[in-house]
């Protein structure tokens, strides 16, 4: 079962502005293209969270609504001298079924039994032209 990360995505104000930001921070990772997040610190059982194709999943607008697979979690340092953890990202962002969550800072670990489903798992095929932002706003109201 995979291990997974729970994080919020601080300073999106939607899906569509996560995934502009994202965009912005594009690079080719082992000649795979690929974005990234980081953290001061590398999560203990980050072997794990590779290993069993773990992904970070992100809180936006107090909605834990999207996940992005982790491809790698290399521990690098700054032009200070001071170590941080880069969260290598696949570039894809999965829609999920919109829970409610609170903002956390930092990251936490997010339990298998706790990940919401994917929207693909589940969709029935309604709302394939609307915008992200708004299937996950329909679907937290019910309407989808």
């Amino acid at each position: 079962m995979p291990v997974n990360l729970l994080r919020t995505a601080v300073g999106s104000r939607s899906v569509e502005h996560l995934k502009q930001i994202q965009k912005h921070r594009g690079f080719s990772y082992d000649g795979e293209p690929a974005t990234w997040a980081m953290t001061r610190r590398r999560p203990t059982r980050a072997d794990e969270i590779i290993d069993r194709q773990g992904s970070i999943y992100w809180i936006v607008q107090r909605s834990l609504c999207i996940r992005q697979p982790v491809i790698d979690l290399p521990v690098e340092e700054d032009v200070e001298g001071k170590t941080y953890c880069r969260i290598v990202l696949d570039p894809n962002l999965v829609l999920v079924e919109p829970v409610t969550r609170k903002h956390i800072q930092g990251w936490r670990y997010l339990e298998t039994k706790d990940t919401p489903k994917d929207l693909a798992q589940i969709d029935t095929g309604k709302g394939d032209d609307l915008p992200d932002q708004m299937v996950v706003e329909l679907r937290e109201l019910g309407l989808m």
